[in-house]
């Protein structure tokens, strides 16, 4: 039986690798070399770099010159929005934005991707009875969105063309759901609590 579930593993694995699915956390960047423009405790970063280091023949290069394409993250930041109350007056439901901004260009400076800002969003309802501290709670989601950004970034930058460029325009992709003042991230991440000033 344990030959078997392993024969029937293998053949799952070849049809979706014919189909062209790919698991997730796996790359397959059309360049050769890639210089990350991010920070070194973030998140985000940290997906970014291990996707890429861990998967497929595309190198991470530490010198900009020496890469095919630079991925820089511009900014990235936290929100929320209180939508309910309890009696207390506190907040009993809310959402968290979380928004991250990046661009993709060559070495001379030409855009891949222009600026764009990927936002996300998660709701949170506050538990009173949860063991766990509630600026926890939220430290988790955050690196969960900032995880998911990371593949969505990843994925864009797959599907791109060596030498095909963007169209040059100010401003690129979704802009952050609602307007608002951003957080920006701290280096050991943000503890929100929400209040009726938000």
């Amino acid at each position: 039986m344990p030959t078997m579930q392993k024969r029937a593993a293998l053949l799952m694995v070849l049809l979706l690798s014919g189909c062209g699915f790919h698991l997730r956390g796996t790359t397959d960047i059309p360049f050769s070399s890639i210089y990350l423009g991010v920070g070194d405790t973030s998140q985000i970063a940290v997906t970014l770099k291990r996707s890429i280091r861990g998967n497929g023949p595309t190198r991470v290069e530490a010198d900009p010159a020496k890469a095919d394409i630079r991925l820089e993250l511009l900014g990235e930041g936290v929100r929320t929005e209180i939508l309910t109350i309890n009696s207390l007056g506190a907040a009993a439901e809310y959402n968290l934005y979380y928004t991250v901004r990046f661009r993709v260009t060559d070495p001379q400076g030409r855009q891949y991707i222009p600026i764009t800002a990927l936002p996300l969003r998660r709701l949170v309802i506050v538990n009173s009875n949860s063991v766990l501290p509630e600026n926890f709670e939220i430290l988790q989601l955050i690196s969960d969105m900032q995880s998911d950004a990371a593949q969505q970034i990843l994925r864009r930058v797959e599907a791109l063309k060596p030498g095909v460029f963007a169209v040059a325009t100010p401003q690129s992709g979704p802009a952050a759901p609602i307007a608002g003042p951003m957080q920006p991230l701290a280096p050991t991440g943000p503890l929100l609590t929400p209040g009726l000033s938000q």
